[in-house]
C-alpha cells in the first residue's frame, strides 16, 4: 500500500486491515517512503518527518517538499502527514491481533527525493554548530551527473558511495526494528531499490575511486554500467546492516537484477531476499524476470503491474479512470443484461 504519494491516515490503515483479516490476507506491504513524502517518524532522524512529511509551496524545499500531485500550496491536504511513533505502534498492535504482518518498505537508493530535501534542511540548519554535519547529507552538492528519473526527478538518487549514508540507513532500520520489537517483531526490511535512473552517480567525485576499481569496460553503456556496478555494492551493504538485526531483506526487482542477470545471491548478507517482480510489460523486454530471479535463488513475490496495480483501469479504455502505462486488453465482454454504471 503506498501511503508515500499520498498519505493515508491511522483509521485508513486499520481499516484496510480489517477488510485484510476478513480475506484472510495476512501481509501488509507498507510503501512508507518515496520522492513525494516521507510517512514514519524516525526518532534518530527528526528532519525526514519534519520536513520530508509535508509538501506545500517551497521552491528551496527548507520546511517542505515542493507541491505535486494536485497536493496544493499548503500542507492541508493529502500530500502531507506521516504516522507518528505511537500511531505506527497502534498500527502493529491492530494488525497483530487479526494476524497481519506489517512489512516497512523504505525506498532507496532511487526515489529518495524526500529523504535527501530533509537531510539537507537538517544540514543548513546544523551546519554552523556540528563539525560533521555533513555526515548525514544524502547527495554530493556539486556531483556533476545528469539524470532523469521516470517520475521526472533529477535529484532523487542517494548517492551510494558516500561511507557516511550506511550509518543513516542503519539508524532507520534499527528504529524502525525497535518500534516492531515488543508489539510484531520485524522480520522482513523492503528497502525499494526500483528505478534509480540511468546517469546517476556516473560523474560523481565520490564515486571515481569505486568506479576504478571496479575496472569496468567503459567505452560503451557507461551510465548503465556504473548505475548496475554501484547497485550491486549498495544493495551488498545494506544487506549487510539488515543481516546483523537477524532480518531478511526484500527489494523490487530491478534493486536486485543488472541488465541480463540478478545479483550473485551469495553477496547478499540475508540468509532469504524477496524480491517483488513488477515489470511484466512485455513490450519492456522484462518479462522473464521473475523466472529469472526464481531460478537464482530468490524468493520472488508476483507484483505484476498489467493485472494487480489498483491504481489501472481494468481495461485500458478511456471510460475508465486510472494509470494506462501497464494495462493490458484482457478480452472482457460486455453483458447486455447487467446494469453497468456510466461514472464507474
Amino acid at each position: 500500500m503506498d501511503v508515500a504519494r499520498n498519505f493515508h491516515r491511522k483509521e485508513a490503515i486499520l481499516k484496510i486491515i480489517d477488510t485484510m483479516a476478513m480475506y484472510k490476507m495476512n501481509k501488509l506491504h507498507l510503501h512508507l517512503t518515496d520522492d513525494e513524502g516521507w510517512r514514519l517518524e524516525i526518532p534518530s532522524h527528526p528532519y525526514l518527518t519534519k520536513v520530508g512529511s509535508k509538501r506545500c509551496f517551497d521552491v528551496n524545499e527548507r520546511s517542505c517538499i515542493f507541491s505535486q500531485l494536485g497536493s496544493g500550496p499548503t500542507t492541508q491536504s493529502s500530500g502531507s502527514g506521516y504516522y507518528s511513533v505511537n500511531e505506527y505502534k497502534e498500527i502493529l498492535r491492530y494488525a497483530n491481533d487479526r494476524h497481519v504482518e506489517v512489512i516497512p518498505e523504505v525506498d532507496m537508493p532511487g526515489h529518495s527525493h524526500a529523504a535527501i530535501k530533509s537531510q539537507m534542511a537538517w544540514y543548513l540548519d546544523h551546519n554552523a554548530t556540528w563539525s560533521n554535519a555533513s555526515d548525514y547529507l544524502l547527495s554530493e552538492s556539486d556531483d556533476p551527473s545528469k539524470y532523469l528519473s521516470a517520475q521526472l526527478y533529477t535529484d532523487n538518487a542517494i548517492n551510494v558511495c558516500f561511507n557516511s549514508i550506511y550509518s543513516l540507513i542503519e539508524d532507520i532500520v534499527t528504529d524502525i526494528y525497535n518500534l516492531h520489537k515488543d508489539i510484531q517483531p520485524l522480520k522482513v526490511f523492503h528497502i525499494g531499490g526500483d528505478e534509480v535512473p540511468n546517469g546517476a552517480w556516473v560523474d560523481s567525485t565520490a564515486c571515481q575511486q569505486l568506479i576504478s576499481q571496479a575496472n569496468l569496460n567503459l567505452t560503451e553503456k557507461k551510465e548503465m554500467r556504473v548505475r548496475e556496478y554501484l547497485m550491486e555494492h549498495f544493495i551488498q551493504k545494506v544487506s549487510t546492516i539488515v543481516g546483523k538485526k537477524g532480518l531478511t531483506l526484500a527489494a523490487w526487482e530491478d534493486g536486485l537484477i543488472g541488465p541480463k542477470d540478478p545479483y550473485n545471491i551469495s553477496s547478499i548478507a540475508t540468509s532469504e531476499v524477496y524480491a517483488n517482480a513488477w515489470q511484466n510489460v512485455w513490450e519492456w523486454g522484462a518479462g522473464n524476470r521473475a523466472y529469472k530471479l526464481a531460478n537464482a535463488g530468490y524468493k520472488v513475490i508476483m507484483s505484476h503491474a498489467t493485472h494487480l496495480y489498483f491504481d489501472h483501469p481494468q481495461e485500458p479504455d478511456p471510460n475508465e479512470r486510472g494509470y494506462y502505462w501497464a494495462t493490458r486488453f484482457t478480452g472482457n465482454v460486455f453483458i447486455p443484461n447487467i446494469k453497468h454504471s456510466k461514472n464507474f
